[in-house]
């Protein structure tokens, strides 16, 4: 039973590790896609456009398709692939089927009435800023269709922990957004951003393919699902898809309300919410995702006291980094900024508003890195009410909260109530959790998240100090290379010098981090070290 349990752990970490390290890359290409993106438009009128036309697509593919597939088709596929192979293969092809008709039908409708369903997302929008806002839109619609498809392999790929081509997608996406944005942009403008989206979406199917079809996808003629089965996903789905709706609701408001200020407010945001989502994105939803088969297996066996052992364990290696993420995202953001999207057309009153906007989202960071694992925690007890019912409170704070401070600080003020949202939706969730587990391993999470967070504030200091320190000290170090550094640019010598500034102050702070966690009796700082040590074996 030891090494069972030993075994499980460790599986739990290397899924963890793969996800999380695949996640890195596809978050480093995501960077340098939002630095093309700043680089060619900047905080611009056409940027607005772009993310303006994402909303209603993404509405739709989140609700209907997301929904499906992470609360319905994996627990579902995963138990027939157990009992019953054979029906559990035919079950995907049925899947896909059924998930074409619904996102093609639906899409078909919302591309006719495109044009009424954004007077109400995007309300500050109006003349060719708005025909073109709903022209991208019937153009990224194609990209979820083919994204429809993929979420099927990939449920099919994570039931069957074949996680490394389930992190390679993502990957192909940005890479063919990227080369989109490179090969396109310059002859169809913001249009080649939708033409961009729409490959990288192709990629991120096509790389799944073949690897779901070793893995138990077949087609099928089938449209039609047994009984037992379509009444489980009815009764799973509709309070995931209402759960859905409203976490939907948070970024909707976001564009509604970012739509009817200054231009380049809606880009602004975007941009920085996609760096502050890079912790989560690595840490929160690796860890959840590779945690939720062993919870959902766990609960099904009853084993209470185990599941507990996994969500608090999961908790605090959630906690191990994003905590000390959140210190250094707080003590560097305007170099982050500066150092990711500062070139080309995104100058420094752009900077300056973007990493206002990133220091209050990245507040919230914990608590939006949280929610995955909670919810998850939530679908293997196989209760999709609870998530539903406290992210809509949640989406009600949001919207109070957005509407008054928006007046006050602008889009900064919209990301602010968009991280005390993210707050109040972790725990009221932590707290129903709580009470149905009779508790977690209270005296061990509470010590240890302590310590992190002692140890994470340590960090922050010397942070502080040392970023003082290596930007006063770069003019020094370049008078003393002057006749072996050559720079050509003012732009070039900038990045350098940020570059250096954040890289060394990084540095010293997660070593730092490290030590004093080690010192203080973090298991994880120890577990985390003797893999570094292992890597140079």
């Amino acid at each position: 039973m030891l090494n069972s349990k030993v075994k499980q752990s460790s599986t739990l970490q290397k899924n963890a590790l793969t996800i999380g390290f695949f996640s890195l890359i596809s978050s480093f290409l995501g960077l340098l896609r939002d630095r093309f993106l700043a680089s060619n438009f900047g905080a611009s009128e056409a940027l607005d456009i772009y993310y303006g036309s994402f909303k209603l697509p993404d509405l739709v593919f989140n609700i209907l398709i997301f929904g499906i597939v992470s609360s319905a088709f994996v627990p579902i596929f995963s138990r027939q692939l157990k009992k019953n192979p054979r029906k559990a293969k035919k079950l995907t092809g049925t899947a896909l089927n059924l998930v074409l008709l619904s996102i093609i039908s639906v899409s078909l409708v919302c591309i006719l009435l495109a044009p009424v369903l954004l007077k109400v997302i995007v309300p500050g929008f109006t003349g060719d800023k708005f025909e073109t806002t709903v022209n991208l839109t019937r153009i990224l619609f194609l990209s979820q269709i083919l994204l429809s498809v993929s979420s099927i392999f990939s449920g099919v790929l994570a039931t069957r922990r074949k996680f490394l081509i389930y992190s390679l997608a993502p990957i192909m996406y940005n890479l063919g957004i990227i080369s989109g944005i490179y090969f396109f942009t310059p002859d169809f403008g913001v249009y080649g951003l939708g033409i961009a989206v729409v490959l990288g979406a192709f990629l991120h199917m096509l790389i799944q393919f073949p690897f779901a079809l070793k893995n138990g996808f077949t087609f099928s003629k089938n449209f039609k699902l047994p009984e037992k089965i379509h009444k489980e996903i009815k009764r799973l789905f509709i309070p995931r898809g209402l759960s859905l709706i409203v976490n939907q609701l948070n970024i909707l408001f976001v564009t509604m309300i970012g739509s009817t200020l200054i231009h380049g407010s809606l880009a602004v945001f975007n941009l920085a919410n996609n760096l502050a989502q890079i912790p989560l994105t690595i840490f929160g939803a690796p860890f959840a995702i590779a945690a939720f088969t062993d919870l959902s297996f766990l609960y099904n066996k009853k084993d209470l006291k185990q599941f507990r052992k996994v969500f608090s364990n999961t908790l605090i290696k959630i906690s191990f980094f994003v905590v000390p993420t959140t210190v250094i995202m707080l003590s560097l953001r305007a170099q982050l900024v500066r150092l990711v999207l500062g070139a080309g057309k995104f100058d420094w009153q752009d900077t300056e508003i973007t990493f206002q906007i990133l220091g209050f989202l990245v507040l919230g960071l914990f608590f939006q890195s949280t929610i995955p694992l909670v919810t998850r925690s939530f679908f293997a007890m196989q209760n999709t009410l609870i998530p539903f019912l406290c992210g809509f409170f949640s989406a009600i704070i949001n919207l109070v909260l957005s509407i008054s401070l928006a007046d006050e600080m602008g889009i900064a003020g919209i990301a602010l109530a968009f991280s005390i949202a993210q707050a109040v939706n972790l725990i009221t969730m932590l707290l129903v959790l709580y009470i149905k587990l009779d508790g977690f391993e209270d005296y061990k999470i509470y010590s240890v998240i302590l310590k992190i967070v002692i140890s994470s504030l340590i960090m922050g200091t010397i942070i502080q100090l040392f970023k003082y320190f290596t930007a006063n000290s770069w003019d020094l170090i370049i008078e003393s290379f002057k006749g072996y550094i050559q720079v050509n640019t003012l732009e070039a010598e900038t990045f350098i010098k940020i570059f250096f500034q954040t890289g060394v102050s990084a540095l010293l702070g997660v070593f730092v981090y490290l030590w004093v966690s080690w010192y203080i009796g973090i298991k994880e700082a120890s577990v985390f070290i003797e893999k570094l040590k292992n890597l140079k074996k």
